[in-house]
């Protein structure tokens, strides 16, 4: 188990699993004429955040402005204008055949992650404590910054904030399904 753990970074699961060995990973932006020294940060970013920024650095509109979007541009942390700790200002939603997790920025209170039917992914096993339960559906509820390797289920703990993430979870399941 260790040895599958080491290229998630001791993060639950593997590619293939919506956890966060799955779809964390790092990046980074080589832009020297903007960018003038390192800087760091846990700020979470998608491949939707593309077209957002690209258009927001070009000073353009979106020819469909009524069109959901689900990025956000970027571009004001990339010039250094907000920090990068700002919150981030839209959810993140993932959905891999039956798995979908929903990700929220809630500032002070941390980053939280609701995930339904998670699944192994590429490694050999689920890592405990699910490995041993029965039912694998969920839903499970994490608060990414005080527990990122997704260890403590706290949706019986929060479940206001669960039932919450769960419905936005699934608006966002059914805005993909729309959208086909």
């Amino acid at each position: 188990p260790s040895g599958q753990l080491s290229a998630a970074n001791g993060l639950r699961q593997c590619k293939a699993s919506l956890f966060e060995g799955g779809i964390r990973v790092g990046g980074f932006v080589h832009w020297p004429a903007v960018i003038k020294k390192h800087v760091s940060t846990l700020h979470a970013a998608v491949t939707s955040d593309f077209l957002p920024t690209v258009l927001d650095l070009l000073s353009i509109k979106h020819p469909q402005p009524s069109w959901a979007m689900d990025g956000m541009s970027l571009l004001p942390l990339l010039q250094g204008d907000v920090a990068s700790t700002t919150p981030r200002e839209k959810p993140l939603g993932f959905k891999l055949n039956k798995q979908v997790a929903w990700q929220e920025d809630a500032g002070a209170d941390g980053v939280w992650k609701i995930i339904v039917n998670p699944k192994k992914g590429q490694c050999n096993d689920f890592s405990e404590p699910y490995g041993s339960m029965k039912d694998l559906r969920g839903p499970f509820l994490f608060n990414l910054t005080a527990d990122p390797s997704e260890e403590h289920d706290l949706c019986s703990k929060f479940q206001s904030r669960c039932d919450k993430m769960f419905q936005a979870m699934k608006s966002f399941e059914d805005s993909i399904d729309f959208s086909q």
